[in-house]
């Protein structure tokens, strides 16, 4: 087996990203496979050359909470492993974080994250608590985007003001404020 210089595993808040660097020579290139707990390794596709000697792969497709174990394979040799490197993803927490931005003209960013696969509803109400727009949310666990267009449910603008973004999920609820100023 080939050793890496150095293997980094960096759990991000979309993904993890792996990093090494090779001895010497860099080989024709690394394909990434990856296992779950005792699950069999499944190929995730081949790394990049970001550098001389040095090679990367994003995986976008981890869950919270999750470890992970990567094995790096050289291409053109065969059942060759240069090196593993394992990872835990960071656990999901229920969170709806502050728009951006804020004061928002035309769109505003709502992110918001949900610990387990709960289904998730994410509603706009004007500060008389009427409903204004009903968002798509999302239902597995991780991290999540939504983006309101500042209209109401059958597309008109909405007037300038505060308005109330509440993130239902389960038993849980949060809420932000986002005040809209054309």
């Amino acid at each position: 087996m080939r050793r890496l210089r150095h293997d980094v595993a960096l759990g991000r808040e979309n993904g993890v990203l792996l990093c090494w660097q090779t001895y010497d020579q860099s080989p024709p290139g690394f394909e990434v496979r990856r296992a779950r707990g005792n699950d069999a390794f499944e190929s995730l596709g081949l790394a990049s050359h970001a550098s001389p000697n040095h090679w990367e792969f994003f995986d976008s497709t981890v869950e919270p909470g999750t470890t992970y174990t990567y094995a790096i394979h050289i291409l053109g040799e065969q059942d060759s492993i240069a090196g593993t490197i394992t990872v835990t993803t960071p656990q999901a927490h229920f969170a709806l974080l502050p728009p951006e931005p804020n004061p928002a003209r035309e769109h505003v960013r709502l992110r918001f994250e949900l610990p387990s696969a709960t289904p998730a509803d994410l509603q706009v109400y004007d500060v008389a608590g009427r409903l204004v727009r009903q968002l798509q949310a999302g239902n597995r666990p991780g991290n999540h985007l939504a983006l309101w267009d500042g209209r109401d449910g059958v597309g008109r603008q909405v007037p300038n003001g505060l308005y109330l973004v509440q993130l239902r999920a389960g038993a849980r609820m949060a809420t932000t404020r986002v005040l809209f100023l054309r």
